[in-house]
C-alpha cells in the first residue's frame, strides 16, 4: 500500500529487525515463567498451611491468583506475539487479551490500595498518638 503523503511505501517499514521481536519474546518468556512459578508458590503454600490463612494472606492470595491471570492471558499471548513477529491472534484474541488483562490488573490495584491502607489502619490502630 503507498502512501501518497510521502511517497513511502508502507510494507516496506520495519519497526525493529526480526532478532528484536525474538530477544523480546525470550525475556517475556523468562518473565513469565518466573511468575507463574512464584504465585503457583504462593497459592499452594497458602493452601498447605493452615496457619497461614489470615484474611490479610487471603488477599495476597488474590493479588497472586490477579497476577496470574494477568501473565497467563497477558504475558504468554505477548510472547507468543512477539516470537511470531506480529499480532495473528485476530479480533477475539485481542478483545479476551484486553479484557483479562485490564480486568486483573484492576483487580490487582485495588487489592494493592486494600493491602496498604490495611496496614497503615493497624499501624494507626496499635499507636496511641496521630502524630
Amino acid at each position: 500500500m503507498m502512501n501518497f503523503s510521502n511517497g513511502v511505501n508502507e510494507a516496506e517499514k520495519v519497526l525493529m529487525p526480526r532478532i528484536g521481536y525474538t530477544i523480546l519474546a525470550v525475556i517475556m518468556a523468562i518473565f513469565c515463567t518466573a511468575s507463574i512459578i512464584l504465585n503457583v508458590t504462593v497459592i499452594i503454600v497458602t493452601m498447605k498451611y493452615r496457619h497461614l490463612r489470615h484474611p490479610i494472606n487471603y488477599s495476597l492470595v488474590n493479588l497472586a491468583v490477579a497476577d496470574l491471570g494477568v501473565t497467563i492471558l497477558g504475558g504468554l499471548l505477548t510472547v507468543e506475539t512477539n516470537a511470531v513477529g506480529y499480532f495473528n491472534l485476530g479480533r477475539i484474541g485481542c478483545v479476551i487479551e484486553g479484557f483479562a488483562v485490564a480486568f486483573f490488573a484492576i483487580n490487582s490495584f485495588y487489592k494493592a490500595i486494600y493491602l496498604f491502607f490495611w496496614k497503615a489502619y493497624r499501624n494507626f490502630e496499635q499507636s496511641d498518638s496521630w502524630v
